[in-house]
């Protein structure tokens, strides 16, 4: 075998390489984003089915606090018996005489009616008036995604109301792990990435109940990969601490201790 015919089957095996890893880290690229989206319709399926049963138990609590056991056999119980040759309705309002009357007969006695109809209608704006507004979208487990994001102009504000840890499911290793979860007061839950842990950290410190009533800003910062032959622009969850001290703020908060301490010297 001569050099030169040596020479090309090496570059063509290099070539194929090449070819090869380029293809290979195309596929990577779009396995990460399917798993990606994977997770969000798994987040969103929990999301829905733990709505599905909220609803259904908030739906028989209401309905046992209207309708409880045998109250509508009391009900009946307490209605008079109609005497023999009556009707219902007579033996209810003690009215026993004949339906023949115009006057007496409740069907079709115009006062009777008038007067009945204004009575259910107050009946049913008392009711109105008892009940209570109450925002469902507190109680929900909203998770702040990307599409979200997307569809609030790229970022969103609010207050931490708790931080807790929950067991998630890595969409990468596909292992179930502890994750520390951001709870905000509107209902929104979102889990910090690592930059978002650090800002956190810096801005209010490492405990979280420090971060309680705080207010942030989650918004998306355009990021480069280049572990990829090809170059790809993506978006990353980023944050913002509002209530953040400044340094003036820090520098006023030292000259009012230092002068606190001149005073009581």
């Amino acid at each position: 075998m001569t050099d030169d015919v040596r020479d090309q089957i090496i570059t063509e095996l290099a070539d194929s390489e090449y070819r090869l890893a380029r293809d290979l880290a195309v596929h990577r690229e779009l396995l990460h984003l399917n798993l990606g989206q994977m997770h969000e319709r798994e987040c969103e399926l929990e999301r829905l089915r733990e709505t599905h049963n909220r609803l259904r138990a908030e739906y028989r609590q209401a309905r046992e606090a209207l309708f409880p056991d045998g109250r509508k056999a009391a009900r009946r119980e307490s209605r008079p018996r109609p005497r023999p040759g009556t009707s219902p309705i007579q033996a209810v309002n003690g009215n026993t005489n004949d339906n023949s009357n115009p006057n007496t007969n409740p069907s079709t006695n115009a006062n009777y009616q008038h007067q009945h109809k204004h009575q259910h209608q107050g009946q049913r704006q008392d009711q109105d008036q008892g009940r209570s507004s109450v925002d469902m979208r507190q109680h929900l487990k909203r998770w702040l995604n990307e599409a979200d994001l997307r569809n609030m102009d790229g970022s969103y504000e609010g207050t931490i109301s708790a931080v807790v840890e929950e067991e998630m499911r890595n969409r990468f290793t596909t292992q179930r792990t502890v994750q520390p979860v951001i709870v905000f007061t509107d209902g929104y839950r979102i889990v910090p990435n690592i930059g978002m842990r650090r800002t956190l950290v810096e801005s209010y410190g490492a405990e979280t109940d420090s971060w309680v009533d705080k207010r942030i800003r989650v918004f998306r910062r355009p990021m480069t990969r280049r572990d990829s032959v090809k170059a790809q622009s993506r978006f990353e969850k980023a944050v913002e601490c509002l209530d953040a001290p400044t340094p003036e703020s820090e520098a006023a908060a030292v000259a009012g201790e230092l002068a606190a301490a001149d005073i009581s010297w």
